[in-house]
């Protein structure tokens, strides 16, 4: 008898989009902070980075949606950022600069694709307020020949509130499957946006 099994790692199960689907049951509940509120289903889990500015003026937090172990395909990350720029800008001269920033990306990084699909303004918003729909192409392999390739999604809101001086951004980010199965939900999720109460 061997005393040392040699260890094999499972293969993850195959992608499959009703298991992509999040549960349109699961109600959404408020997470609010220092004025900046979004909903997220209830079942997801905040995480608050120490190593990250948490503050008033400026501050970062994420809301991921916890999912099995090996089901990497099914994950989905919500971002929300705020933060008070000393130059006061509109955000049109906001969104300007992140499209700008986007092709210095793109040009300094030649193994990964940043790519704006789709920007327009939100409808029935709190403040003026752009949507960016984005697909990102990363390859995280540390073998580049391996061609790991992975497409990401993205949509972002970004909004500027003239009360707090702030820019708020709230981000979702899932594979490209799973995004398209909850494009209407989190589209929902990212409408809930606000950056200041008006209690």
């Amino acid at each position: 008898m061997a005393l040392f099994k040699k260890r094999t790692n499972q293969s993850p199960a195959p992608y499959r989009r009703e298991d992509a689907l999040i549960d349109a049951a699961v109600p959404l509940i408020d997470f609010a902070v220092y004025g900046v509120a979004i909903k997220h289903p209830a079942d997801w889990r905040i995480f608050i980075n120490p190593s990250k500015t948490f503050l008033y003026q400026d501050g970062y937090a994420k809301i991921d949606r916890s999912v099995a172990p090996g089901a990497k395909k099914l994950e989905v990350s919500l971002s929300l950022r705020w933060a008070r720029i000393n130059k006061v800008v509109s955000i049109d001269e906001y969104v300007d600069e992140i499209q700008r920033q986007y092709a210095i990306k793109q040009q300094k990084n030649k193994t990964d694709s940043f790519r704006i699909d789709d920007l327009y303004e939100a409808a029935d918003m709190p403040h003026k307020t752009f949507a960016i729909e984005s697909t990102i192409m990363a390859n995280h392999s540390i073998y580049r020949v391996l061609k790991s390739n992975e497409y990401f999604k993205s949509l972002e809101y970004v909004t500027r509130c003239p009360v707090t001086e702030r820019i708020v951004m709230a981000t979702l980010c899932a594979y490209c499957e799973t995004f398209d199965c909850n494009r209407d939900l989190f589209i929902r999720m990212l409408s809930s946006l606000k950056c200041h109460s008006t209690e």
